[in-house]
């Protein structure tokens, strides 16, 4: 006699209530399988959703990051153009730093350009026998400085009546908000 037909003569010789008491304990095994099998899928599912949102999270903690960099770069920056006054011009910002070469300072202005709500005031200049230091601190002090001004081109080469020194072919912009009254 083979293994199933032994259980089905012994499922057949139990009464009623055991049978019921049986069929209810089956019932609830295979309820049981079934909710592990349904909630398993649902945690799998859970766990990738959670793993997707860490890596999102993640992203935007790095964008946060850039975020806050750019916005106090930007801070500083609009503290500079706040500083700016209608009366500064890159030529007086490089009178102001004081190094002038053996032979002043040649300026060529540039003409005025207006662009999304700013005006910059461009000028190339010309010094003549600066020493290496004194190219460094005017690079320095127009880089640092309190106001928006930057270095669009700068030309260095040695002087040809004395090499220790070097000229130098600058141009620099000063960036400003515009006049709060129109030019006529």
């Amino acid at each position: 006699m083979t293994l199933s037909a032994r259980i089905m003569e012994q499922f057949k010789r139990l009464d009623d209530i055991t049978i019921r008491v049986v069929l209810r304990a089956f019932s609830l095994f295979l309820l049981l399988a079934i909710c592990y099998v349904f909630l398993s899928g649902r945690v799998a599912s859970l766990e990738r959703s959670r793993t997707a949102r860490a890596a999102t999270l993640h992203e935007l903690l790095a964008l946060q990051q850039r975020f806050n960099d750019v916005s106090s770069t930007s801070g500083r920056f609009m503290n500079k153009m706040a500083a700016a006054s209608q009366e500064d011009t890159p030529v007086s910002i490089v009178e102001q730093t004081g190094i002038k070469g053996s032979s002043g300072i040649q300026v060529k202005p540039l003409p005025r350009r207006e662009e999304s709500g700013t005006v910059m005031e461009g000028a190339e200049l010309r010094f003549q026998g600066l020493s290496l230091n004194e190219l460094v601190n005017l690079l320095y002090q127009l880089e640092n400085h309190r106001k928006p001004v930057f270095v669009n081109k700068a030309v260095v080469r040695s002087s040809y009546t004395d090499p220790s020194r070097l000229d130098l072919a600058l141009t620099i912009s000063l960036l400003r908000p515009p006049s709060p009254y129109p030019s006529r």
